[in-house]
């Protein structure tokens, strides 16, 4: 019995050694997460101590010393206090960031965007929240901007003027500046390139790079929403010599439309073709 006694112990102890390799591993590089595999290699786990290994990691991650995130990589809680993802906003004016490695929402409330806009990259810091609560944070860095360029109505002042978005997830005016209107003209629609934001308190500062034309002129919606969607105006040479080539017509006898190859039922009305540029 002394013997099996002896034996337990010795186990723990190594177990107890694996238990703080892993969090002296972790706790130098704090910002990195590694799956079980990865972890193993880097401390120089033997494969006659792997199951001990094994069972120290789920010590570990029992006792909350450690955290598992998707793809079963495991990393320290304390790096998890900035994260970054993506940005969705909503016309409610707050937002969520997905968490690249969890996949965890983050809630971010409306004063703690820090010029964020939608669809941007960013790194948010996680404000401390109690147990089964949502987490919650701020906005602390843009790492990369979703979009370049905003369709809106150009609105001229005396001094100065400012575009508002058509996108209602863009919660600011843009600020324009008289050299950068282009002699726009009030209550048009036009393009505005995003050129800065570097306060919160400011609105962003934007240059109209083209006027579309007023509201009520024809195409001009079309177009802006084209636009809006960063979608293209015209067909590739090759799809528009394509649709050049196809032979349309209505036969007598059987009452079907010959639409290059294909066969379709016809109808009274000559039939439209409707296509869409490509992506």
């Amino acid at each position: 019995m002394k013997k099996q006694n002896h034996g337990k112990n010795r186990t723990k102890d190594e177990q107890s050694v694996l238990f703080e390799a892993i969090l002296n591993y972790l706790k130098k590089r704090k910002s990195k997460s590694y799956t079980s595999k990865e972890l193993a290699r880097a401390i120089n786990i033997h494969k006659t101590n792997y199951h001990l290994y094994r069972q120290a990691l789920q010590e570990a991650l029992k006792a909350g010393k450690i955290i598992r995130l998707k793809g079963r990589r495991y990393t320290l809680p304390s790096s998890l206090s900035k994260v970054q993802g993506g940005l969705q906003l909503t016309r409610r004016g707050f937002g969520f960031v997905t968490d690249d490695r969890t996949g965890e929402e983050i809630f971010i409330p409306a004063q703690h965007l820090n010029t964020a806009l939608d669809g941007d990259e960013v790194q948010v810091q996680i404000f401390a929240t109690s147990r089964g609560k949502k987490k919650e944070g701020q906005i602390v860095k843009i790492l990369s901007r979703a979009h370049s360029s905003f369709v809106g109505t150009y609105h001229r002042s005396e001094y100065y003027g400012f575009v508002k978005p058509d996108n209602p997830r863009v919660y600011r005016d843009f600020y324009i500046q008289p050299q950068n209107a282009m002699k726009a003209k009030n209550g048009q629609k036009v393009v505005v390139e995003f050129l800065k934001w570097d306060s919160s308190s400011l609105n962003p500062e934007g240059k109209i790079v083209e006027i579309l034309g007023f509201p009520d002129e024809p195409g001009v919606d079309v177009v802006s929403v084209l636009k809006g969607f960063e979608l293209p105006l015209q067909f590739p040479a090759k799809v528009e010599q394509e649709a050049n080539r196809i032979e349309l017509r209505i036969t007598r006898k059987t009452g079907w439309i010959c639409a290059g190859n294909k066969f379709l039922p016809s109808t009274r009305q000559t039939p439209k073709i409707l296509t869409m540029p490509s992506p």
